[in-house]
């Protein structure tokens, strides 16, 4: 009984992910010029979109924070936004926060986007630290969510 809660649970969880992607990042570490893409092409349908990047990391992240830049390129509109994105990952303590439990996950929404079905999304990311090579981090992610 449990298990069939615990799946639907998760479908209605999901049901509304028009695109959810995830970018490996090099083992070695990643680099501030290593930008990840992303392009979301033709929703099944028009409305607004949440967005939103996901982080993945494990117990070598060595901050309690990483700030990112996210670039959004709507192909109708051909607008570019710009956004900072500070995560977290660390309580006041020092301990992790993230989602799960070898890998941790964080998650940080960007806002909302009106989307035709004839649109393309593209996006890129970047950390803008300090550091030129990060460790820890193993995936990036981008999901658009509709709203409607």
């Amino acid at each position: 009984m449990w298990t069939i809660a615990a799946a639907l649970a998760l479908v209605g969880c999901s049901r509304h992910a028009v695109y959810s992607h995830y970018e490996p990042i090099d083992m070695e570490g990643w680099e501030r010029s290593d930008t990840m893409y992303f392009t979301v092409t033709t929703p099944r349908q028009e409305g607004t979109f949440a967005t939103q990047v996901h982080l993945r990391i494990n117990d070598t992240f060595p901050f309690q924070e990483i700030t990112l830049l996210v670039h959004q390129q709507h192909s109708s509109t051909h607008v570019t936004t710009t956004d900072t994105v500070s995560i977290h990952t660390t309580n006041h303590e020092g301990h992790f926060i993230g989602k799960g439990l070898s890998m941790l996950v964080y998650t940080a929404s960007l806002g909302t986007i009106q989307m035709s079905t004839t649109d393309t999304l593209r996006v890129a990311i970047n950390h803008i630290m300090r550091r030129e090579t990060i460790n820890g981090i193993s995936d990036i992610g981008f999901t658009l969510k509709s709203e409607n």
